[in-house]
């Protein structure tokens, strides 16, 4: 009876191992949990290039990355040339940042979560092969929305350390939008002892919350794209005294926000000959390729409205036509 149990398991193994399948290969699953905590666990240097597909006008922008990993502590210093442009500190719970020509820096705003298990509700890994980038041997996992009218991701996934080596990141429909990859990457960095000492006096980065003098607006449940959970909810004044609200949903991969204020809200920053003109201080659309993504403008009532993400225009209009004043 037992060698009859037997026989079928060894002539099963023998057929993967003619088929080229190895039995002890992680899942596409299992590699995108174990790339999202290989950070913590790997001290390295090299050099990375980051490159906006849709602007061929803007040249890509190469730097050096120096990443040190310990048990209680990280820092990551970023190069250009000699030159060092921002550093981060991340002393347990604390986490210091210096911009060039700045003072060190304590945030006072909360960590962001770990969303992997509801980023893995709603996107499906899947291997796409093999590549050598940077000299690593690299397994590439395509992260495809479960929903339709989202962003898709690649991940090309060192097999020996579980780093992400490349990212490359297609919106909702299909087209490049990001790619972040390492040309070089080294794994016996040398640091000096300042990149552990937290600054003696750092200036503690805070945004008061004040209390909207308008209307806050919500969607209706139906009226948010499926998968998507709400967040983070808060109100500011800018530096031109303009109170905003901001409330952000996320399906663990993709974000959507809804800006709203009492007065109208600025347009996105103009697109200069090298990209983005960057954001007034304090402006919603501050940041990266935000005039890219659709965006949908609504007034309801005193409420002035812009919802954005990297999302099926018709999913937008459905959550920006749903909105309601919150209970």
């Amino acid at each position: 009876m037992r060698q009859r149990c037997i026989r079928p398991l060894i002539s099963a193994v023998l057929l993967a191992t003619v088929a080229g399948v190895s039995l002890a290969e992680p899942s596409a699953e299992q590699l995108y949990r174990e790339s999202r905590r290989a950070d913590k666990h790997h001290s390295y240097s090299g050099t990375k290039v980051l490159r906006r597909p849709q602007e061929p006008e803007r040249r890509s922008r190469r730097m050096r990355v120096h990443h040190r990993a310990t048990p209680h502590a990280t820092y990551i210093g970023v190069l250009r040339g000699e030159e060092i442009v921002f550093e981060i500190l991340q002393l347990g719970d604390d986490r210091y940042t210096k911009r060039k020509g700045g003072e060190w820096g304590k945030d006072s705003f909360p960590r962001s979560r770990n969303r992997t298990e509801l980023l893995l509700k709603n996107y499906r890994p899947r291997r796409i092969g093999e590549s050598v980038i940077a000299g690593r041997r690299c397994v590439g996992i395509k992260l495809s929305p479960v929903h339709p009218g989202n962003p898709t991701q690649i991940l090309w996934i060192d097999k020996d350390t579980r780093l992400v080596i490349k990212t490359e990141i297609f919106n909702h429909q299909g087209k490049p939008t990001l790619e972040s990859r390492f040309e070089r990457i080294s794994f016996a960095p040398k640091f000096t002892p300042r990149c552990f000492q937290p600054p003696s006096r750092p200036r503690v980065r805070t945004r008061v919350e004040v209390e909207p003098d308008f209307p806050i607006l919500l969607p209706a449940n139906k009226g948010v794209p499926p998968g998507y959970q709400r967040v983070s909810r808060s109100a500011f004044k800018t530096s031109e005294g303009q109170i905003i609200a901001v409330v952000r949903y996320t399906d663990g991969l993709n974000t959507i926000s809804l800006i709203q204020s009492g007065r109208a809200l600025p347009p996105p920053p103009a697109r200069g000959p090298r990209g983005n003109k960057p954001g007034t201080k304090g402006s919603p659309n501050r940041g990266p390729n935000r005039s890219s993504r659709p965006r949908i403008v609504r007034r309801v009532g005193a409420t002035h409205c812009v919802v954005y993400g990297d999302l099926d225009r018709k999913l937008l209009e459905k959550m920006a036509d749903s909105l309601r004043p919150a209970p």
